[in-house]
């Protein structure tokens, strides 16, 4: 307000005075107020502005959301999963099936049979039970194997030839003086070679 004005409305000094510190005062109180607002406005403006860019990113957030196929990651994931224990499965039956074998191996070792052939076959009756393998050792094999023997002694080696030396003897074929075709009581064909005829000089 202009001190002039005051003065051509005909107020006194004081008065005037009086007027003008009134409206100053009153002046720097609307003065607080705005800044206070004009405070509180950008204050307002910041919160917006930030509620604004977190909008922006939930929204991308939630598109790449839209544009991935959730379905078909969790099947993927799923199948990894089922691909893992399958194959850690195989690979644990497959030591454990090794584990087995030689244990098997081991066990009819100790066995003295008459040949491979005989040992073979003993082997697949022997596998063919599932014995449970127990700390190394087959839960019921041994009674198995001891019936296995009183059923089928020609497939093992006696004591008496198991603890002899001598050779196995060996069937020989004629040389001559007979077709070899001839059989005695028993119907084997001979195991020895006939005894030619000296003619005498």
């Amino acid at each position: 307000m202009d001190k002039k004005f005051l003065e051509d409305l005909g107020l006194t000094e004081e008065q005037i005075n009086s007027v003008l510190t009134q409206n100053t005062a009153e002046l720097e109180a609307v003065n607080k107020d705005v800044a206070k607002y004009k405070k509180q406005a950008e204050t307002f403006k910041t919160k917006s502005d930030g509620f604004e860019e977190q909008l922006k990113s939930a929204n991308t957030e939630i598109q790449s959301y839209k544009d991935m196929d959730i379905e078909g990651i969790k099947k993927s994931a799923e199948d990894w999963k089922t691909k893992y224990e399958t194959e850690t499965k195989a690979l644990n039956d497959a030591i454990a099936q090794k584990d087995y074998d030689y244990a098997t191996k081991d066990f009819m070792n100790q066995f003295d049979f008459v040949d491979d052939d005989a040992k073979e076959i003993a082997t697949l009756k022997f596998k063919a039970k599932e014995f449970k393998l127990e700390d190394g050792k087959f839960l019921g094999a041994d009674d198995f194997m001891k019936r296995y023997k009183e059923d089928h002694k020609a497939l093992f080696k006696s004591e008496e030839s198991i603890g002899s030396t001598e050779p196995v003897p060996q069937i020989v074929k004629p040389t001559g003086g007979g077709d070899g075709s001839q059989t005695n009581k028993f119907n084997f064909r001979s195991m020895f070679t006939p005894v030619r005829n000296i003619e005498s000089k």
